[in-house]
């Protein structure tokens, strides 16, 4: 617990902490080498293989998870056809043998929002994978909660980030309302979870595209920023650190997401040519930084070498001075070699050590 908490309050550890926002459930069992039945489980294997926190998540009917454990009888989704469901917050989601994701939203103006009911926060069940997760781990690892700030919810709810990104300049009253919405949903939600023994908040919207952000730096200004920071500011009057993960290249909203008061950046994505040198030089001061490890090339195909030079490279360029987490540059998805990962782990734990 300490070793985490002292890199997200810019300090020196004993060592480098060691985390992701994201571990494929299969390659946790393959890496630890037995098969994973509860989310109590797969927080338990990741401390195994070394994490010195675990990011667990609240049930969203729908949404594309896959969350271990017993199937709740009572959330199954709309089917619409024998390939196609709509999902608890508006989406019509496509099951393909390789994936599920969303193809279309049914919010297609205010109108529609009468007829919209918000997913309730205090459902019985959607918070026991975090419980599950807490229990399995006690105090001695922190475990942070997956919550959405302003920007996935609204454009799932829309059916596109394009589209949502067009509401910005042709119906603003709709985004900012979508954006209310979800931020008062996940305000309602982290208080839940933090009450349920969660010792932080994560959200995983992703901002920007590998070339730049999916909006202008002013409309981030408008229809994200004021929201992200009420989330924030809600986590941290509970006394709770908040960690925001977004892929891509965010140089040009940089700043308004450091103003937003998030205490860790992650993933700093390299290959949004993210340089963590420079982010540590420019940024470093004022957030922990949480990355960055190739997790495409290096994880996937690289060799147990090309891992420890992408694991030194990363310590070199993020720990000086503290307020560093090791992680991958996006997540740990499916297809990362197990032994690339426990090579991460160990190397880490070789490399990362303070003096």
């Amino acid at each position: 617990m300490d070793r985490f908490l002292s890199a997200v309050y810019l300090e020196e550890a004993d060592r480098v902490p060691v985390s992701d926002v994201g571990v494929d459930a299969g390659v946790a069992g393959q890496t630890v080498g037995r098969q994973l039945n509860s989310e109590g489980d797969w927080a338990r294997a990741l401390v195994d293989i070394g994490f010195d926190m675990v990011v667990s998540r609240h049930r969203i009917l729908g949404h594309g998870q896959n969350i271990l454990g017993p199937k709740m009888d009572d959330w199954e989704p709309l089917w619409i056809d024998d390939s196609t469901y709509l999902g608890e917050w508006g989406e019509i989601r496509k099951v393909t043998s390789e994936m599920e994701a969303p193809v279309d939203g049914t919010i297609g103006n205010s109108e529609d929002l009468y007829d919209f009911h918000i997913p309730d926060p205090e459902k019985p069940g959607r918070i026991d994978p975090v419980r599950d997760a807490v229990a399995a781990l006690g105090e001695d690892t922190p475990v942070f909660a997956l919550l959405h700030d302003a920007f996935e919810l609204p454009w799932i709810m829309r059916g596109s980030i394009s589209r949502l990104v067009s509401d910005y300049h042709r119906n603003p009253r709709l985004a900012k309302r979508l954006a209310r919405i979800s931020t008062d949903f996940n305000v309602e939600m982290a208080g839940i979870i933090l009450d349920a023994g969660a010792t932080g908040i994560v959200t995983g919207d992703d901002y920007a595209y590998a070339s730049g952000p999916f909006m202008t730096p002013r409309q981030f200004e408008t229809f994200v920023f004021p929201y992200l920071r009420k989330l924030i500011r809600a986590v941290h009057s509970r006394g709770a650190p908040f960690l925001k993960h977004t892929d891509g290249m965010i140089w040009p909203i940089m700043d308004a997401i450091l103003d937003s008061g998030p205490d860790v950046l992650n993933p700093i994505q390299t290959e949004a040519n993210m340089d963590l040198q420079e982010v540590k030089s420019r940024c470093g001061d004022r957030i922990a930084l949480m990355g960055n490890v190739d997790c495409g090339t290096t994880l996937h195909y690289g060799s147990t070498g090309d891992v420890e030079r992408e694991v030194l490279r990363s310590i070199d360029q993020g720990a000086p001075g503290g307020g560093f987490i090791l992680s991958s540059s996006n997540t740990i998805y499916r297809g990362t070699r197990p032994e690339n990962l426990r090579t991460m782990i160990r190397s880490a734990g070789d490399m990362g050590r303070y003096g």
